[in-house]
């Protein structure tokens, strides 16, 4: 089935205007922006009313740089000049600090891999340094750090020499239902991100189906920061990105479509469609990119794809179809935000495969009493939680009238 007649939503049209103007810089390439491109977004400013909130909301979406690259470009009359000033000022401050809080960043690679750590960079510095256009047009609040799980423990003790710590409600729960991934922290330099799965869903352990040993074994060698390090092969990058939008975000940051368009941009020629396609489909991960390259190009434009990625991925199945529906009503940056987010929690039982799709909806339906303690932070610990289950009625209850805490809007904020 071909996207052409089946095209999810004209999403842009669900965007409040300052997400609008923000969606419109984001399809101006840089660094040397087109006149038609640029035409678009002055007639935006020219009628646009949200100023004083258009510095916020980009810090918020991870897009300052590219914002405030485009705006300059723009005549004063159409953007007023504090504005200009303030985005500058919060570029400043955010390259400046990831310039100070990174300066660790080499000593850290250097030691692991001094002491034999296999290690993969997924985000951030990579993105940065080999993505981007430039590397001040992404800024990065952390590291993720990808390592085999038969290393983890020496990784531990590497981190530990070069003073990181692990957070503190993390220590007892590292593997944890499903969990794949933990946090370090040094107060003088950037938090470690450090994961042995590149999916860590602990609600879609058993929906998708990565192959680890592949994924290391199609990994690239590159300079990060003049540092010998390891990253994503070319489809696996992309694989990657997509996932960590819709998987693992929820679609709720322009910076993550920004990052996919970037992958795309970048590698188009080097990307082999037929093993992405392949690999996409064996992993289990159709839904996920899909949608993620869909809404991409809808939301940052041309999106060079070939079409047989669309074809080939496209969700044949109602609860696609019913989630569709729903997010035509929805800005789509903006899923869990809604009151009863109907939209967002129908996109939270896709999965590729029909059981799993009836599996996910039992388990949304009938949570885990590790869930409502997370959920709701206000139940009381108890080495005991099976106690929980005497009162599981109430518990459902409770969910049916109090808005749970949203574990993956939690965990963006975080990233931002």
């Amino acid at each position: 089935m071909k996207t052409d007649n089946h095209t999810c939503v004209a999403r842009i049209a669900n965007l409040d205007p300052i997400d609008q103007l923000l969606v419109e810089c984001l399809k101006v390439d840089l660094p040397k922006p087109a006149t038609g491109q640029l035409k678009k977004v002055a007639q935006l400013c020219s009628s646009f009313k949200g100023w004083d909130h258009l510095v916020q909301r980009a810090g918020y979406q991870g897009v300052t740089g590219w914002v405030y690259e485009v705006l300059k470009e723009l005549d004063e009359p159409l953007v007023p000049g504090e504005i200009l000033k303030s985005f500058q000022q919060a570029r400043l401050l955010y390259t400046a600090r990831m310039a100070v809080m990174s300066m660790g960043q080499s000593d850290l690679l250097k030691a692991l891999t001094q002491a034999g750590v296999e290690f993969i960079i997924l985000k951030g510095p990579f993105l940065a340094e080999h993505v981007y256009p430039r590397q001040d047009l992404r800024v990065y609040t952390d590291i993720d750090l990808l390592v085999r799980e038969s290393s983890l423990g020496l990784t531990g003790e590497v981190l530990a020499d070069q003073g990181f710590q692990i957070v503190e409600e993390e220590k007892s729960s590292v593997f944890d239902e499903g969990k794949t991934q933990v946090h370090y922290y040094r107060e003088d330099t950037l938090p470690i991100d450090l994961h042995w799965q590149i999916i860590n869903l602990p609600t879609h352990e058993a929906s998708i189906s990565v192959d680890m040993d592949e994924i290391w074994r199609s990994s690239l060698k590159v300079k990060i920061g003049g540092v010998d390090a390891r990253v994503l092969s070319r489809e696996d990058a992309l694989l990657f990105q997509c996932a960590h939008m819709t998987a693992h975000h929820d679609f709720n940051r322009l910076l993550w479509f920004k990052d996919v368009q970037q992958v795309v941009r970048r590698y188009q020629n080097e990307i082999d469609w037929n093993l992405f396609i392949e690999k996409t489909r064996r992993y289990r991960l159709k839904t996920f990119v899909f949608y993620s390259l869909q809404m991409t190009s809808e939301i940052c434009g041309d999106l060079p794809v070939p079409r047989r990625v669309f074809t080939d991925l496209y969700p044949n199945y109602l609860t696609a179809r019913l989630f569709e529906r729903l997010a035509r009503k929805s800005n789509i940056l903006e899923l869990q935000n809604s009151r009863r987010r109907p939209a967002l929690e129908i996109w939270r039982l896709m999965r590729d495969d029909r059981s799993r799709r009836y599996e996910a909806s039992i388990k949304r339906s009938f949570p885990s009493i590790e869930w409502y303690l997370e959920c709701y932070p206000f139940l009381p610990k108890t080495r005991h939680q099976k106690i929980y289950y005497g009162i599981y009625p109430l518990l459902i209850l409770l969910r049916m009238a109090k808005r749970p805490v949203d574990l993956n809007l939690s965990k963006s904020m975080k990233n931002r």
